[in-house]
């Protein structure tokens, strides 16, 4: 397995390099298995509250650099590109542990998913009322998701269920 804790890292290194995919099929000839990507999407409403909140940029900002690595890799890649929608990790651990095992290629036995669905807890974090928003922000960053199937189930006025 080779990735980050936090996603951001590599599709910033992927953005910035984009020759960094054809190392990564370098990696998976020499290593002689498949490649697949997990792709952990968050409400881009979130991303930006989070980032402003953090000190990290300003929403007028705020680059797509990560959304277009991502899609990038989902281009490259196709079907070995999985999206998960971060907050299925805490609502439903059970049924998304048991997506990524499937992706995987690899048998999750019954116990092993109970106990790796113990040890989720929480709320998914959702930051977008936390900061205020204005109309032309909220519909330049929709019009941004847009170019990105993967967003296409978020927006600023839906709430995790």
């Amino acid at each position: 397995v080779i990735g980050d804790k936090k996603g951001g890292r590599t599709s910033l290194l992927i953005s910035r390099d984009p020759s960094s995919i054809k190392q990564l099929e370098e990696i998976a000839k020499n290593v002689g298995v498949p490649m697949k990507f997990i792709h952990i999407v968050r409400n881009p409403f979130d991303n930006i509250a989070t980032m402003v909140l953090r000190g990290a940029g300003e929403r007028d900002n705020v680059r797509e650099e990560g959304a277009k690595a991502s899609q990038r890799v989902r281009e490259r890649f196709g079907d070995a590109v999985i999206d998960i929608p971060g907050h299925e990790t805490i609502l439903r651990p059970k049924e998304t542990l048991q997506k990524l095992c499937d992706h995987l290629g690899v048998t999750c036995s019954e116990e092993y998913i109970e106990k790796c669905s113990k040890i989720l807890y929480g709320a998914p974090s959702v930051t977008r009322n936390k900061i205020v928003w204005t109309e032309e922000q909220k519909q330049r960053v929709t019009e941004q998701m847009k170019k990105y199937p993967f967003l296409k189930d978020f927006s600023f006025d839906d709430f995790l269920s």
